[in-house]
């Protein structure tokens, strides 16, 4: 059971007020108070009210923050001395299948997304969780990726070098492209090279041994490699009119004819938007299936 407090008292407290009342009833935590900015107050709804300054007294695992601005939270529990690490958003408890314990098994193993696009900073996002991959903000060609997964231990260890300018028509701009040996980065998220560079390189620097890979593909060749990936704890989404099986591939059902792709599709499933894996047990390397 792990002890928790709660910061916040306003209108992301009172949304998921029965969902904490929930986890405490299943006995996965204890709430030992709350806090935030409100004056006069002793008690609120039987948890004792405490002083932002008084919560340092307290012996807890972690802090529940109910308040939607994540990020000025954040930063004022950083300064009152409550680690990083310590601090969960509420809203992860509306996550299908949520579980103290596997969510905080992700965070203190670490967790490193490889994903070949857009999926591995979506889930990220979605979870709350420290980016600890460098494949965030930018994407690999399908032969590419399973290239760089496949001998990732050489390529992590080469310096990107710039290859050159590239356009992007959604976003109407530039973005930069750099070179590992034989392999395209797109960095589609940035305007300057060296700024993605520098991101690759922290992030880089940050992977754990706790590492899931994900991709999407379009070609039957690309997920024949994929599969053969020497990873134990992965998955691919690939068109159902492939009629291919292995434990790694995840059928996808999508309209083309309406212009949403494969990728459109496999975000979908980090972000909650549809509901096909049950994420938290994937990433812990469980179950995953909530359609068979």
């Amino acid at each position: 059971m792990f002890k928790i407090i709660i910061w916040g008292t306003g209108k992301g407290y009172n949304r998921h007020f029965n969902l904490i009342k929930y986890f405490e009833l299943i006995g996965e935590i204890t709430v030992l108070g709350i806090t935030s900015n409100d004056k006069g107050i002793s008690t609120l709804d039987g948890y004792r009210f405490y002083q932002k300054p008084q919560i340092k007294i307290l012996e807890f695992d972690y802090c529940l923050t109910t308040v939607m601005d994540e990020e000025s939270i954040l930063e004022e529990a950083i300064e009152l001395g409550i680690p990083r690490q310590k601090i969960i958003p509420v809203r992860v408890l509306e996550i299908p299948y949520f579980s103290f314990e596997k969510y905080i098994r992700l965070k203190q193993e670490g967790l490193t997304i490889l994903s070949r696009n857009c999926w591995g900073g979506i889930c990220y996002h979605y979870l709350a969780l420290e980016f600890r991959s460098p494949t965030i903000n930018m994407f690999f060609s399908p032969s590419d990726f399973n290239k760089f997964v496949a001998n990732l231990d050489y390529y992590l260890s080469l310096p990107v070098k710039f290859f050159g300018m590239k356009y992007e028509s959604i976003l109407k701009r530039d973005y930069p492209v750099g070179m590992l040996d034989d392999i395209v980065l797109h960095f589609n998220h940035y305007t300057d090279f060296d700024e993605a560079v520098l991101a690759w390189t922290r992030r880089k620097e940050r992977m754990t041994r706790n590492i899931v890979v994900v991709s999407s593909t379009t070609e039957k060749e690309d997920a024949i490699e994929f599969a053969k990936l020497p990873f134990e704890n992965k998955l691919i989404f690939i068109p159902r009119e492939l009629n291919m099986e292995h434990d790694s591939f995840l059928k996808a059902d999508y309209d083309a004819s309406d212009g949403k792709t494969i990728e459109m599709y496999s975000n979908g499933t980090a972000d909650g938007a549809l509901s096909i894996i049950d994420l938290l047990s994937f990433l812990c390397q469980m179950d995953y299936h909530r359609i068979i």
